[in-house]
């Protein structure tokens, strides 16, 4: 039997959280987010620098030099917000105190640590842990599809929809919170499956942290929406699809916005899942960072799926660009471990890749290479430092060890190198081994 109208309207409004911003929005002080700038100016805070650190300018142009002196070759200069990690150091010289950065994009080398500081963004969001299906049960169910408003937060809810996605943020609907809560089954009248969130044309500044999603066509799906989109410390498993959708999250036609995205600290596990048709864990389809605050994806773990066109992470698919890639674990997906498909000013680092080529049909541990020759650029990209340990069972009739698949010339001006290829010091179990950035 069908609940009334007002017996709905009571459970919505003891379920879901309503926080209206003022016309200066505004969020509580358990959510507020300072980017790496505004860290960096409260010196009285500043934790000391170390090899392995990753860093930010905090006053640019800062000059890059080929040894730990001002005589030094210039090789090039770092715009303030400029991110990378430390390698070498620290050499006292000339007065100056000196540290060997491996910058995200550009030309690497010694700097002077004045103008350094460490990053510490990296959760975006309150709390602490990944939630797992158990610990996030027995939240009070609410029917969706909940049509999320300006300014609203919806936390420690079960939404569940049989009429399509389970929460939709319109169009030009900002500072939206989605968090602590469990969100699936989404399903259609036909019973197809549906997304968890989507999100139209203009929405931003929309946040969704802590959550578990299951049983979801994809679990977060932005149509030409704005930066910055912020999706972390959450848990995502039995992924439906199918093609085109089939994804944690995806970004389609994203390309503007005021400050950047983050994919930060999620688990898409679908390793044993009743349906296998993942595409892309992370699609960034059509999208586009921003030049001075890229898009960053790091610190996530992808396991499973069977879609040899697939890959944890496709990084710039069809054009766009603007991402940095960095510190995640792939394990036993279907396709590529880490895909660049086009793009411009991406960066892929720091990744660890593995696949047996026996749990899934997987390919290449990276695959570089322009997927759109004639119709988009892939230039001006580096991939490095990755450990990948990968066999391609999906392209060839018997799997071979290919962890690296580069088109010559495919993509200009593209640096791929320094990939540790075939570690055999990796192993499944890769995946089980936590982030301490997400605890």
């Amino acid at each position: 039997m069908k609940a009334s109208n007002a017996l709905i309207r009571r459970r919505l409004a003891a379920c879901v959280t309503v926080a209206l911003f003022s016309a200066m929005p505004t969020m509580s002080s358990a959510s507020v987010e300072l980017d790496d700038a505004s860290r960096a100016s409260d010196s009285s805070s500043t934790p000391p620098l170390a090899v392995n650190d990753r860093i930010v300018v905090s006053d640019g142009p800062l000059q890059v030099r080929s040894t730990p002196s001002t005589e030094g070759d210039l090789v090039g200069a770092k715009a303030t917000r400029s991110t990378g990690t430390i390698v070498d150091g620290p050499t006292e010289a000339e007065g100056h105190v000196w540290w060997n950065v491996n910058f995200a994009t550009g030309a690497d080398g010694w700097v002077i640590a004045d103008h350094l500081k460490k990053s510490r963004r990296v959760r975006t969001t309150s709390g602490s842990g990944i939630p797992s299906p158990e610990s996030i049960a027995g939240k009070p169910i609410v029917n969706g599809p909940i049509s999320a408003k300006s300014g609203q937060i919806i936390e420690n809810v079960h939404v569940v929809s049989s009429n399509g996605d389970c929460i939709v943020i319109q169009h030009d609907v900002r500072d939206v919170t989605i968090r602590n809560s469990e969100i699936g089954p989404c399903t259609l009248r036909d019973k197809k499956s549906a997304r968890g969130v989507f999100a139209a044309d203009r929405s931003t500044n929309i946040t969704i942290d802590h959550n578990v999603f299951h049983d979801v066509s994809t679990g977060a799906f932005f149509y030409k929406s704005l930066h910055p989109i912020r999706f972390d410390h959450n848990y995502i498993y039995d992924i439906h699809g199918p093609f085109p959708q089939g994804n944690m999250i995806q970004f389609h036609s994203v390309v503007s916005g005021t400050e950047g995205s983050r994919i930060l600290c999620n688990i898409s596990d679908q390793q044993g899942s009743r349906r296998l048709e993942v595409g892309d864990h992370v699609s960034m389809f059509l999208s586009l960072g921003l030049p001075s605050d890229r898009t960053e994806i790091a610190y996530n773990r992808l396991r499973g799926g069977s879609n040899k066109s697939g890959s944890a992470i496709q990084a710039a698919d069809g054009g766009g660009g603007n991402v940095w890639v960095h510190d995640n674990t792939v394990v036993n997906v279907g396709g590529a471990g880490i895909a660049l498909s086009s793009g411009q000013n991406v960066t892929i680092e720091n990744n660890r890749i593995y696949s047996d080529g026996v749990a899934t049909l997987s390919g290449a541990g990276l695959h570089v290479r322009n997927d759109y020759p004639g119709k988009t650029v892939c230039d001006g990209n580096v991939v490095t430092h990755n450990r990948i340990s990968a066999m391609n069972s999906a392209w060839h009739s018997k799997p071979v060890r290919e962890p690296v698949y580069v088109l010559p010339g495919s993509c200009t001006n593209t640096a791929v190198s320094e990939n540790a290829e075939g570690s055999d010091s990796m192993s499944p179990a890769i995946f089980d081994e936590e982030y301490p950035q997400c605890r």
